[in-house]
């Protein structure tokens, strides 16, 4: 697969760069009027198949962390990613105004955070 062709590390930050350009794009696209809904769905698309590989890496990583707690890792990550999305949805119901605009802010500052994240990460190794 693409891991056994290119690596794991560089299939890690090509993936993270292409995500972070797409959450830019669909940041930077809400001020661009009239959005047109399949411009929108493409980009969101491209988004999309970007974090497909560090989510793949990551759980299992995060899964075989701590010897023996599998199910509990498993549970753990499952009930944040549910929080942090009822969050988003939170804050972007509250400040939607009918326009992509609160979304597209929200887009831009999760693929602004995941670049952070994933500097992090990548300095550390």
């Amino acid at each position: 697969m693409l891991y056994k062709r290119f690596g794991k590390q560089r299939c890690f930050k090509v993936s993270i760069k292409l995500y972070v350009l797409f959450g830019l794009i669909a940041g930077l696209y809400g001020f661009i009027l009239p959005t047109s809904p399949l411009v929108l769905t493409i980009i969101l698309i491209g988004s999309s198949m970007a974090c497909a590989i560090p989510i793949n890496m990551c759980y299992p990583i995060a899964m075989g962390a701590v010897r023996g707690a599998a199910a509990r890792a498993s549970g753990m990550l499952v009930a944040l990613r549910l929080v942090f999305s009822a969050a988003g949805l939170q804050v972007i119901a509250h400040f939607y105004d009918h326009t992509y605009v609160p979304l597209a802010l929200m887009i831009g500052a999760e693929a602004f955070l995941a670049w952070g994240i994933a500097r992090k990460i990548l300095i550390k190794e």
